[in-house]
């Protein structure tokens, strides 16, 4: 569809009859106006001309319809009592190689009550009752109003398309519109339906029933999954994010001699450690200074001590022994050996010499057994090895004690180091952000999990339904026939969209290098043929996160995904853009004026105030202008007219240059 004229009388603020030509071979106008100069004006009539009660929602000429007319009739037409109410659109259409130009003029009466009269000229040749009614059919099914709703704008409609799922949303509208996709897709429903009116039995009904109740569940799981998935993506991405900031900060934390909360645990435990060991080792030092330093420095006169009881305990025993062996009658022992008397007498006086010691001890201490026990014991005690053990706990205490200052030293500098607990604070958020992810990845995990495992056997269920039920649609070949034509437009449709997808995303990524300061940031974008929604990759093949993206790229890529979805169609679209430019740079607004919107549709008809496009850039695409206009509202006569130039840019002398 390509617009040649829209003409409104007495439409809004437009007094009279009020002109705008679109016929040139360049696909650029502009028109300019503030605020209430008459552009939304412009947008409902180009709706109402074309559509009638299809523009607000309506099927019919109600009541409601015509209220809602009357709201856009002027003002001082209305209190003159004008009977001449009008919207006209000249359009042409190409139609079996051949184009064919149409005008719909749409006149309102207004006395008691509203009526509305419509003409439709083909080729300048009103057409009948009959004809006008097909023409009409043929206009919803060809250019439906959801399709022309798609091509209008304005700088709202874009902010709300850079958030990713709703693009993806009217991506998959405009997809459907422009490929053709919902004809299939209205052929589908009514096979169904008629496969649906084929008498059933009650067991079929009960299938059926059952099998649209699992289809509804797998597609709402299937959803379910496609959220989480890319809620995880998302989740994922983040998290690489902060786990690179927190390595960052951990290694520039320890380049200029920081702890982390790991190593600042770590070395608190060294030190509960140290200070545990030599408390031990003080213990240990202190209870051998009490209870053996005395002896050990006394180790000399124990030891004297001790071979002195050791003497006297000899002694002692070889007495005893003595006395014993005399009071012994060798004689009565020797009586059955043939021995004298003298004889035995010399052997017990040479056993009893045996046992007599070689010199005389004085007893000093005369020590009990159980006394002289304690002193062998205690000289045993004063080994050398025991005072070596004492000597290498207080080295050891000294090497601790050096080891615990260089402790406390470090924790001390990190304490009162603020950049430091700056660091410190932000490692341990990300931390907790971290662990929080890794929760949240966790449990989309069991999620997907359990959602896969009921998928699992919800497609079990159906195809076991689906096998009850081709069983009892064998006999029906009607339906065989049908449920094959529905699989046929299925793949077809399919096909189609895939190709024509990939098409779109060559010609996206193509207008938005023409477009983005940053030509080679985006090397490859991909739509999903069944979700459509939009990922971009870099050179790296490595995902964008979108989120970094600016406002202003973000509509650039908006505005060059539509493009290239319309160019893949070949489909003569006509757009209309309101306050389009508002969030973007200069750079940007040139490169889109110039570049893009030359190229957008058929036409691109471009609503802006004077601060949209200013003079600069409308010096600088003046050439691809087809027309330019200006609504001026003149308070004092509360209306607009149209004038023939855009703003004052090409004013020279009081006089316009054209």
């Amino acid at each position: 569809m390509k617009f040649i004229e829209l003409q409104l009388t007495n439409i809004g603020p437009f007094y009279g009859t009020n002109s705008f030509n679109f016929d040139s071979e360049k696909k650029l106008t502009l028109i300019g106006g503030q605020n209430g100069a008459g552009k939304t004006t412009f947008l409902k009539s180009v709706r109402l001309a074309l559509y009638g009660p299809l523009a607000f929602g309506l099927k019919t000429t109600t009541p409601k319809y015509f209220n809602r007319v009357i709201n856009m009739i002027n003002n001082q037409a209305r209190a003159e009592k004008s009977e001449n109410y009008s919207i006209s659109i000249t359009f042409s259409l190409v139609s079996n190689m051949e184009r064919t130009t149409f005008k719909i003029i749409r006149n309102w009466k207004i006395s008691h009550s509203m009526r509305e009269d419509v003409m439709v000229l083909k080729n300048d040749k009103i057409l009948g009752p009959k004809s006008q009614t097909l023409f009409f059919e043929n206009l919803r099914t060809s250019f439906p109003p959801s399709l022309l709703e798609l091509c209008l704008f304005d700088g709202e409609d874009i902010a709300t398309l850079t958030k990713n799922d709703f693009l993806s949303s009217y991506l998959k509208d405009l997809s459907n519109k422009l490929f053709n996709l919902d004809l299939f897709e209205s052929l589908q429903t009514n096979l169904k339906k008629y496969l649906s009116s084929v008498d059933k039995t009650s067991e079929q009904a009960a299938y059926e029933d059952e099998l649209t109740a699992l289809k509804k569940e797998q597609v709402k799981n299937q959803q379910l999954v496609h959220d989480l998935n890319h809620e995880q993506e998302t989740l994922q991405n983040d998290l690489d994010e902060l786990i690179i900031r927190q390595k960052q900060l951990k290694e520039t934390f320890q380049t200029h001699g920081g702890l982390v909360k790991e190593q600042r645990e770590k070395l608190l435990l060294r030190i509960n450690t140290i200070e545990h060991e030599r408390k031990n080792n003080s213990d240990s030092i202190k209870n051998f200074i009490s209870r053996d330093l005395p002896f050990f420095i006394m180790a000399q006169q124990v030891n004297n001590l001790t071979n002195q009881l050791e003497s006297e305990e000899d002694y002692f025993m070889s007495k005893v022994m003595h006395s014993k062996i005399q009071e012994i009658n060798f004689s009565n022992i020797l009586s059955d050996v043939d021995l004298s008397s003298d004889i035995a007498e010399k052997i017990k006086s040479k056993i009893g010499e045996q046992f007599k010691g070689d010199q005389e001890v004085d007893l000093i201490h005369n020590a009990s057994n159980s006394e002289a026990q304690s002193i062998y014991s205690l000289n045993q005690q004063l080994k050398q090895e025991q005072f070596k053990s004492f000597v290498s706990l207080i080295k050891q205490n000294k090497e601790l004690l050096v080891e615990l200052k260089e402790a406390r030293d470090s924790l001390k500098i990190n304490a009162e180091s603020t950049e430091f607990n700056d660091m410190v604070n932000e490692i341990e958020s990300l931390s907790n952000q971290i662990s929080l992810s890794e929760n949240k990845l966790h449990i989309i995990d069991s999620d997907k999990e359990e959602l896969s495992s009921e998928l699992t056997e919800i497609e079990n269920k159906v195809n076991k339904v689906n096998l009850k039920l081709r069983n009892i649609y064998k006999t029906k070949e009607s339906y065989g026939e049908s449920e094959k034509v529905i699989r046929v437009t299925e793949l077809f449709q399919n096909k189609q969209l895939r190709s024509k997808l990939r098409d779109a995303e060559y010609l996206s990524l193509k207008m938005i290098k023409s477009l983005m300061h940053k030509h080679a940031f985006i090397q490859y974008i991909s739509i999903d043929p069944i979700t459509f929604e939009i990922k971009l990759y870099n050179n790296k093949n490595e995902l964008i996160n979108q989120q970094v993206l600016s406002a202003g790229e973000k509509e650039i890529i908006v505005l060059s995904i539509i493009y290239g979805t319309i160019a893949s169609s070949k489909k003569e679209l006509p757009f209309i853009l309101d306050t389009l430019l508002g969030r973007l740079d200069e750079e940007h607004k040139l490169a889109i004026v110039s570049t893009l919107l030359p190229s957008l549709g058929s036409q691109a008809i471009v609503l802006s105030t004077n601060s949209e496009i200013n003079e600069g850039l409308y010096r600088s695409v003046k050439n691809q202008i087809a027309f330019e206009y200006t609504l001026n509202y003149i308070d004092t006569e509360q209306r607009s007219v149209i004038e023939h130039h855009f703003f004052d840019f090409d004013k020279v002398g009081g006089k316009y240059e054209f």
